[in-house]
This record gives structure tokens, C-alpha cells and sequence, in this order.
């Protein structure tokens, strides 16, 4: 997890331990590793959190803390599918950078889709699209938003340049 992603937990866990105090019930570490146990079925250090495990104990913290607030445990269930959305997005945006324009917007995401399935059978990953692997999803971004930037698309009509 990034420093953003720790301070987001560390401030939740905050609100947690202050909830279940104002209740009455325990609130410090034996608390908190027993709420780490039942929700991810290990106890851990959240420096050593997957983006799953974080979602998980933001999710479980919400629940304790926001009980009656039931848009705000959905937003959180619903955050890793946003996450996936927004990397598709920065992929099809870079990838219609790169590919030849179709004849409708269909047609270009199916090229993007097969320029992508090159990138990842380079890569050694035996996986075909929708990927749903989050990690893999941002090193494709990476990698197309450079090849962008590092060949930026040429005038319409102009011969190419490569």
C-alpha cells in the first residue's frame, strides 16, 4: 500500500477505536487484531495489506462505525470495481492513441483490445479480456500512456512517422 492508502486506514482505525469506546467495548490492539482476524482470516501488519485486505477492514471498519449509513458500505464494496473502471478507461484512452481509428467507436476498442492482448502475451500472462487483475490493469496503463507520451499521435492524414 502507498502512504495515501496508510493514512486512509490508519484515520479509519482511528474512528473505530473512538466508536467502540464511546459504546464501552474494547478498542485497543487485541480488539483490532480480532476485527483483522474475522474479516481477512489472518492477523497482519496493514504495512503488509493488499488493496483487497484494505478495502476488507475499511469495509469492516464502516460497519462498526456507520452502522445505520448503508450508502457509505456500499460505496466501499464498490470501490474496487471503480478502481477497474477508471484503469479500463486510461487504457482505452491511451490505446485509441495508438491504434488505427475504426469505423465506429466499437471497432477501435476491439483493436485496443487486441493491441493489449499482444502487450500481455509478451508479458508471459496467459489471460484474455476483461482482465480483472487490478495490478496488471495499472501496468498496462503505465505502459500505453508511455508509449504515448513517448509517441505522441500524428496529424489525421499525415503519413506516419514510424
Amino acid at each position: 500500500m502507498n502512504n495515501a492508502q496508510l493514512a486512509k486506514y490508519h484515520v479509519t482505525a482511528a474512528q473505530w477505536r473512538k466508536a467502540r469506546a464511546a459504546r464501552g467495548a474494547a478498542s485497543g490492539e487485541p480488539a483490532l487484531d480480532a476485527l483483522k482476524q474475522r474479516t481477512l482470516g489472518r492477523v497482519c501488519s496493514s504495512k503488509v495489506f493488499t488493496q483487497g485486505d484494505l478495502d476488507k477492514m475499511l469495509g469492516a471498519f464502516l460497519a462498526e462505525t456507520a452502522d445505520g449509513d448503508l450508502d457509505a458500505q456500499l460505496a466501499q464494496i464498490e470501490q474496487p470495481e471503480k478502481r477497474r473502471a477508471a484503469l479500463e478507461a486510461r487504457i482505452f484512452a491511451a490505446g485509441a492513441k495508438i491504434v488505427t481509428p475504426g469505423d465506429s467507436k466499437d471497432q477501435t476498442e476491439w483493436r485496443v483490445i487486441a493491441y493489449v492482448g499482444g502487450i500481455v502475451a509478451n508479458m508471459g500472462e496467459a489471460r484474455r479480456w476483461p482482465i480483472l487483475d487490478e495490478r496488471l490493469l495499472g501496468t498496462l496503463a503505465g505502459i500505453l500512456e508511455a508509449r504515448t507520451a513517448r509517441h505522441p499521435a500524428a496529424p489525421v492524414g499525415a503519413d506516419c512517422p514510424y
